[in-house]
């Protein structure tokens, strides 16, 4: 049994209740289209610039969802991480090894990857510095 919240997990909820309010109550004002986004400007400017920069520029009436908006397009998008990993897994779920369950297949993969990171971080010559005990 787990005690009573402390202090910190109160507040720590109740800044992400604050915060999750102002991001509704944006979210509301840009989809009624309030204040800048009356503008005709503003509007068509949707659809030329890159969405990152559209709310860079625009978004500063609107810093919440603003700022969740600006990390999330600025991300580049791949398929290569996906591709490798369906690769491994692939590997790992064979049709010999189908009777393989879902979590011990998940735990290979896993394990796989970070093999391959450590033999990479090895061959570009990385040392880790190590404390003893």
């Amino acid at each position: 049994p787990q005690g009573a919240p402390s202090h910190h997990q109160r507040q720590r909820r109740t800044d992400v209740q604050e915060r999750t309010a102002e991001a509704m109550a944006e979210f509301a004002k840009y989809r009624a289209r309030d204040g800048i986004f009356t503008k005709q400007f503003v509007l068509s400017n949707i659809v030329t610039m890159a969405p990152a920069s559209w709310w860079a520029t625009y978004g500063k009436h609107l810093p919440t969802i603003a700022s969740v908006a600006q990390r999330v397009l600025s991300q580049p998008v791949s398929a290569s991480a996906a591709e490798r990993n369906w690769s491994i897994y692939g590997q790992i779920k064979s049709p010999d090894r189908n009777r393989l369950r879902h979590k011990v297949a998940d735990k290979l993969a896993y394990c796989h990857e970070v093999l391959h990171l450590a033999d990479k971080l090895q061959k570009a010559s990385y040392s880790q510095k190590a404390t003893s005990w």
